[in-house]
């Protein structure tokens, strides 16, 4: 499978003249970059190419005299070699050189529509929502239209079900083709938010009240809770978890009546992200937390972090600077970083990223 190759700092500790090399280094017998070089000097090379076959890097020293001395060379093959970080070391001719490379999931480009506002992703189906309220879906290598309507603020998906809320608070079920069919009850000013999972749909009000959905024609929606510090929910299975303007968190203990139990209360929370049973939260300082059933484990402390997501069991995170990690249960590792990412978003064993240009991009299995 296709990986990204992005190679980094070359470090000289011993050159292979006595005072200095002439270095540059070759790819698959192309020349790519050169330097001179000097003992303890680092320069970047800033050079990356996505391959899905074997490449030879190799490094080199010119020689103005007779033929250039090879200085040694590391063979990259995307069938077994790991992402993060790698290293290459150059030693022939006594000369001792480091290099320094990333190797990344390769990205499959979907879109390029500077309308984009945002992408909605349920098991093998990928959404994404305009500025002008329009709604597409990914079918096959093309994009259909769903619907087209000015007032559309939100959409969310799960379980093959979609829905939109309108910023008059109307909220629809797509039952295909061009047909959407308004929820009864659904039909609030104050709806600020909504979200699906299981089956399960539920509406947040700008009150802080939370409702589900029931599909009864009288009392369509059931009233959770009206606590009026509530600005999220999240839903998961037949959890729903809300957060408070205060950081603190709960989750619905569905019971007669229904009650909420604490899960924290920390004002350094900004976020919270649940899937499969594993509930995270963000802290305004990029503080990264896991919920253990009777604590929370701190994951990660990089300030760089605005955002998280998960889906089919796996974490990810983005920094300020676009850069996307994936955690792998004890270290995180780069899947990318492209300075125009936005959002991340993940479903159904596939990660996507939509970039402040509209761009949508789906990143390649390795």
């Amino acid at each position: 499978m296709p990986v990204k190759v992005k190679l980094g700092n070359l470090h000289c500790s011993v050159t292979e003249d006595s005072d200095y090399d002439t270095a540059y280094l070759t790819w698959d017998g192309i020349e790519i970059w050169r330097m001179r070089m000097e003992e303890g000097w680092d320069r970047d090379v800033g050079w990356e190419k996505s391959i899905s076959r074997d490449a030879r890097v190799e490094l080199w020293d010119y020689d103005t005299i007779d033929q250039d001395d090879n200085l040694g060379g590391e063979t990259i093959r995307p069938s077994l070699v790991g992402l993060g970080t790698q290293r290459a070391r150059f030693t022939a001719d006594e000369a001792d050189y480091v290099l320094e490379f990333q190797v990344v999931p390769d990205w499959e480009n979907l879109d390029n529509r500077p309308e984009t506002a945002d992408i909605v992703a349920d098991g093998d189906r990928l959404y994404q929502r305009h500025k002008s309220g329009a709604i597409y879906q990914r079918v096959g290598s093309s994009w259909e239209n769903r619907d087209n309507r000015r007032e559309t603020a939100d959409i969310v998906a799960d379980a093959g079900r979609l829905f939109q809320r309108h910023k008059s608070g109307a909220i629809y079920q797509y039952i295909g083709g061009d047909d959407w069919r308004p929820l009864p009850g659904g039909n609030f000013p104050g709806t600020k938010q909504i979200a699906t999972s299981d089956g399960r749909l539920y509406q947040r009000h700008d009150s802080g009240a939370i409702y589900q959905y029931t599909g009864d024609e009288i009392g369509p929606w059931e009233n959770l809770d009206n606590f009026p510090k509530t600005v999220d929910i999240v839903a998961d299975g037949d959890r729903l978890y809300q957060r408070h303007s205060t950081g603190a968190i709960y989750e619905l203990v569905r019971s007669t009546p229904h009650t909420w139990r604490p899960l924290d209360n920390r004002p350094e929370t900004a976020d919270i992200v649940a899937d499969a049973g594993r509930l995270y939260q963000r802290h305004h300082n990029g503080a990264i937390y896991e919920y253990t059933g009777s604590g929370w484990r701190n994951l990660d402390n990089n300030r760089a972090v605005v955002e998280i997501a998960t889906g089919d069991g796996l974490l990810y995170k983005r920094h300020f600077n676009g850069l996307i990690f994936g955690y792998t249960g004890s270290t995180w590792l780069l899947r990318d970083d492209n300075n125009k990412t936005a959002k991340v978003e993940t479903s159904g064993g596939h990660l996507y990223q939509m970039h402040d240009t509209g761009a949508i991009y789906r990143e390649r299995p390795v």
